[in-house]
C-alpha cells in the first residue's frame, strides 16, 4: 500500500493508522478524547530522519532540542509511551552514537516506530510532523497523536521504505462531529 500519512494515537497501547490519503486538518476523537486541530510544538519542530542504513528502512524520527527547551520537552517525553517517543539527552556512548557528527550540545526527541535497527540519520528539516493534543487543555502540555504527512515522498526522497511490519496495531481515527 502506497502510504501518505502516519498517525500514532499515544495512548497506551500505541496503535496506528496508516492512510494513502492526507490526514485531515481538522480535530479528531481519539481513545474518547476531541482533539485539537493537529499542529506544531512549542519548541523548534523541523525533524531529521532516522532509518537503517543497510537495508534503507524509514524507522523513525528526530527532533533537536537546545537548551532552553530541554525541561519542557523532557516533562513532555515523560508522560508520553517509551516504545515510540523517547527523550535522548545523548548521556551514553550508545545513545550519542548516531548524532556524533552533530554534538552532544543538541538532545534528541526521537519518535521511533519501528524494531529495525535504527543507524543512520538524515539532516532533513521535515516540516510534516504534526501533534494533536486534548482540546480540553491540563497544566501540562500532553500529546494524544502524533501524525507524519507526505510518507511516501520523503520515502522517495530520501530513498528508503517503511518497514514491513509495523509493531502496532491499527484504529482508525474519528472525525469530530
Amino acid at each position: 500500500m502506497e502510504v501518505n500519512s502516519l498517525l500514532f494515537a499515544l495512548k497506551r497501547p500505541v496503535r496506528l493508522f496508516l492512510s494513502r490519503y492526507s490526514i485531515s486538518d481538522k480535530p479528531l476523537v481519539i481513545d474518547s478524547i476531541v482533539t485539537t486541530r493537529p499542529s506544531t510544538p512549542p519548541w523548534p519542530s523541523c525533524a531529521d530522519i532516522l532509518f537503517n542504513v543497510k537495508e534503507r528502512i524509514f524507522t523513525g524520527l528526530c527532533y533537536g532540542i537546545g537548551q532552553e527547551d530541554r525541561p519542557l520537552v523532557r516533562e513532555f517525553c515523560s508522560r508520553l509511551p517509551k516504545e515510540i517517543i523517547r527523550y535522548n539527552d545523548l548521556s551514553s556512548e550508545a545513545s550519542y552514537k548516531l548524532y556524533s557528527d552533530y554534538g552532544p550540545e543538541t538532545h534528541r526527541l526521537e519518535i521511533i516506530w519501528s524494531n529495525v535497527p535504527t543507524d543512520g540519520l538524515e539532516v532533513a528539516q521535515l516540516i510534516s510532523g504534526f501533534w494533536y493534543y486534548p482540546k480540553e487543555h491540563s497544566k501540562h502540555i500532553e500529546a494524544v497523536a502524533f501524525g507524519l504527512e507526505d510518507v511516501d515522498e520523503i520515502s522517495s526522497d530520501y530513498n528508503l521504505v517503511l518497514p514491513k511490519n509495523l509493531p502496532f496495531p491499527s484504529f482508525i481515527p474519528e472525525p469530530v462531529s
